[in-house]
């Protein structure tokens, strides 16, 4: 009946323990740095998160106080002390963005939100999750550098640029000065001041735009008619597009305005009257030409006549295509044709072989019969517009492009392969026939190891572009020496020393080029280049900073990836010179074993057989019958040669090394230790654990002579009456202690003699070589301390 009970309990015991496994899993795995802390400021729980983020480990950090690791700067615990008492206060808490410094010194933002932790409805601690959000921070800082290069731009055009909330009212929430003069204001916090409506003669029109805008989130030259500051009506060409955020919801309208009313009036004025028509054509900035129905000129505005350089009657018969490009055939979407063909106003943009970009509009001219006989041509010039709006445009490209080159050079896994895609990107946005990655030699005035992309259809010139000596090109060389750009718009323009030494190169085809020098560290690395063959082009500030930016990324990446493979070659040859050092170790130390083998064998083969033999041939002659003194001298020698021979084999004692390999350490120690200190009165105590690991012959040889040559100290010089040995293991090391109550002596004395501590050294360097340490204590009247730690290898 009782067993019932105590399974389910057992159950429920096994259900809590997976369901706090799983808790503790899903702490450890998620994206976001964990770190509980007590009242007392103690962290208690850290994740693996926090771990990698931090770069503090769970020993470095729990139990400690985390107020005080130096993680958070002085403003920042100000402010955790005040939001901590909140939340002690049941206030609500929010997230918050902090600079949080790593263990390597680093500061990296975090966004951090703290959670109150209780315990029977008793606040315990807090739980800080944080989440790394420095990339996001370095995204935001570039992003206003970028805003502020286009404020400039949209704060130095002529055409109106605006910003306003959507809906019937908007209010405006940014405007450039154009904007700000087309609508009679003094200062654009008068137009941050008012409303989009607040523009509007009929309240109407405001409603059928917010319409258009909800129903197809932009409009194109829309035609408003809008209000001054004053009152004065004019109307405008407006191009809205809605802003919609990450949700998808619309959050503010850009917009372009620009002040047609002079055109608008001119067209009208057309219709009225001829007189009326030419006085204010005439006073138009515009260019107006009247064209009959096979579009020769019948009429210009004195716009026209400047424009163009020839006077009204030079004009006449002209061909309206004649003054554009120079031929009397229009292009296919001629905007004047489509509006005598089509019998409706038309409209398009076109560039000139100057440069210049027009806007041209046409609409037809009719008889009194309704019949087409001509056509008005009107052409404004939006270059300056067109140019924003390309330059706006090309940021966008070129911003896109350094991302991707970061990217990838990140990722990189092959330095070659990704320095090769990146300028492939590079040369791309820049609309190059050629990109290229110099580098240049640190000790050789030689530039080799160039990296090249070149456009489809071109030639590779990888191989011309290795070994470059810097004497054959010094004019190039001299310049990126001393950090210059190379911006060359047209090669025609260069000096002649630099052509020339582009012939030596066989660069003839390159008519424009911008080479930007790059540095590690102060120093000269090499340089990053883009290069057309088509014709010259006109590089702008721009261009030379995205350039600089992105061959930094790049050279960064290559000079990582050149001393990673440098540091792999020295550590490999590192660990090739201790391998060597080892081996030349264990060869010493066994041609040390075997010549003390044989001066023992030489000893007891040679010298005490001899003595032996002596001893015995004297102890074999009959003195009974010479006088006392000889008997006594006979004794005397007998005495001599059996004290030599105990001495000789003490010796043997001393240098003969562990015969057997399979001899146990421990064994050689005692009789070491009873040949020393047998009869010196010194007591001795050796305990060791009742099995120690398999040791190497090597490492067991160099622990005996060590403890032979403590033993040897002691004797001759510690006046010790007590001696202990005390063997122990850690982990996969042997551990040793020496230790006698005798005189001890003074380290900083013995150290500035010239004599008595070689053989301190000698154990030293012993141990070391084997792999081991070795630390030597004493203190005068209070004995000595040798304390070994070696591998079991």
């Amino acid at each position: 009946m009782n067993n019932k009970p105590k399974t389910e309990r057992k159950k429920a015991e096994e259900v809590l323990r997976d369901s706090e496994e799983k808790y503790r899993t899903l702490l450890e795995e998620v994206p976001i740095g964990i770190c509980n802390i007590d009242v007392t400021g103690k962290c208690t729980f850290v994740n693996k998160r926090f771990e990698e983020v931090s770069g503090y480990n769970r020993d470095e950090v729990l139990g400690k106080d985390g107020f005080k690791l130096g993680m958070f700067s002085n403003e920042t615990l100000k402010m955790f002390a005040k939001r901590i008492k909140d939340r002690l206060l049941g206030k609500a808490a929010h997230r918050v963005e902090i600079q949080f410094k790593c263990k390597d010194g680093r500061w990296i933002w975090v966004e951090m939100e703290a959670k109150l932790i209780k315990k029977f409805g008793i606040p315990i601690g807090f739980q800080l999750a944080s989440r790394d959000i420095t990339d996001r921070k370095r995204s935001e800082e570039e992003l206003m550098k970028s805003e502020e290069k286009y404020r400039t731009l949209t704060e130095n055009i002529n055409v109106g640029i605006y910003r306003n909330t959507p809906g019937l009212k908007g209010n405006f929430i940014e405007a450039n000065p154009a904007f700000v003069k087309m609508f009679g204001y003094d200062s654009k916090e008068e137009i941050l001041a008012i409303t989009a409506s607040d523009l509007y003669q009929n309240p109407e029109n405001r409603e059928i735009f917010n319409d258009k805008m909800l129903k197809h989130g932009f409009v194109k030259d829309e035609e408003l008619h809008l209000k001054k500051k004053d009152g004065t009506l004019i109307i405008t060409s407006s191009s809205v597009v809605s802003i919609k955020d990450k949700n998808g919801e619309v959050k503010y309208y850009d917009g372009i305005v620009e002040d047609i009313t002079g055109r608008k009036k001119a067209e009208e004025s057309l219709r009225a009257s001829e007189t009326e028509k030419k006085v204010i054509l005439d006073n138009m900035v515009d260019i107006v030409l009247l064209l009959d129905i096979n579009l020769s000129i019948q009429w210009s505005n004195k716009a026209t006549v400047q424009a163009m350089g020839k006077t009204e009657q030079e004009l006449v018969g002209y061909h309206c295509y004649e003054l554009w490009y120079d031929r009397n055939e229009p292009c296919e979407g001629c905007p004047v044709l489509g509006a005598i063909k089509t019998g409706s106003y038309a409209r398009s943009i076109m560039m000139t072989p100057d440069g210049k970009s027009w806007e041209i509009t046409g609409e037809p001219v009719r008889d009194r019969d309704g019949g087409i006989v001509g056509a008005i041509e009107i052409a404004r010039d939006i270059t300056e517009r067109k140019r924003a709006e390309d330059e706006i445009k090309r940021r966008f490209e070129m911003e896109k492009a350094l991302a991707g080159v970061s990217e990838i050079m990140v990722k990189a896994e092959k330095i070659d392969i990704a320095v090769k895609k990146a300028l492939a990107i590079l040369g791309n946005v820049f609309y190059a026939d050629r990109c290229c990655l110099f580098q240049r030699k640190d000790r050789e005035k030689i530039w080799a190891n160039t990296h090249e992309w070149q456009r489809r259809g071109l030639k590779p010139l990888k191989k011309k572009l290795q070994r470059i000596l810097s004497d054959e090109y010094q004019w190039w060389v001299g310049r990126i020496g001393r950090q210059k750009v190379i911006v060359v718009s047209d090669v025609e323009k260069l000096p002649s020393r630099a052509v020339k030494e582009m012939r030596k190169f066989k660069w003839q085809r390159i008519k424009s080029m911008l080479v930007v020098p790059l540095y590690i560290e102060d120093k000269l690395f090499g340089a990053i280049g883009v290069f057309n063959t088509r014709g010259s082009h006109h590089w702008r500030k721009n261009d030379i900073e995205i350039l600089n930016a992105a061959g930094e990324i790049i050279v960064t990446s290559v000079a990582k990836d050149r001393f990673q493979k440098e540091l792999t070659q020295a550590l490999k040859e590192v660990e090739t010179g201790r391998q060597r050092l080892e081996e030349l170790t264990k060869r010493t130390i066994e041609a040390q074993e075997k010549e003390r083998s044989y001066l023992a064998s030489e000893i007891h083969d040679e010298l005490l057989q001899n003595l032996v033999a002596t001893l015995y041939f004297l102890q074999m002659i009959d003195v009974s019958s010479l006088d006392k003194s000889v008997k006594e001298r006979k004794e005397k020698l007998m005495r001599i040669i059996r004290t030599s021979i105990d001495k000789g084999r003490t010796l043997i004692g001393e240098i003969e090394p562990i015969r057997e390999p399979e001899l146990g350490l421990i064994q050689a120690i005692q009789k070491v230790a009873k040949m020393r200190l047998e009869d010196s009165g010194i007591s001795v105590d050796i305990k060791y654990p009742e099995k120690l690991p398999k040791m190497s012959f090597t490492i067991k040889t160099n622990i005996l002579r060590i403890v032979q040559e403590t033993l040897m100290n002691v004797h001759k010089h510690s006046r010790a009456t007590k001696l202990s040995i005390k063997f122990s293991t850690l982990k996969e090391r042997v551990k040793i202690e020496i230790k006698d109550n005798g005189v001890g002596f003074d380290k900083e004395i013995l150290s500035k003699t010239s004599v008595g501590h070689y053989g301190l050294l000698a154990m030293k360097e012993r141990a070391r070589f084997v792999g081991g340490e070795l630390t030597i204590t004493s203190e005068l009247g209070k004995g000595t301390t040798v304390k070994g730690l070696f591998p079991y290898k």
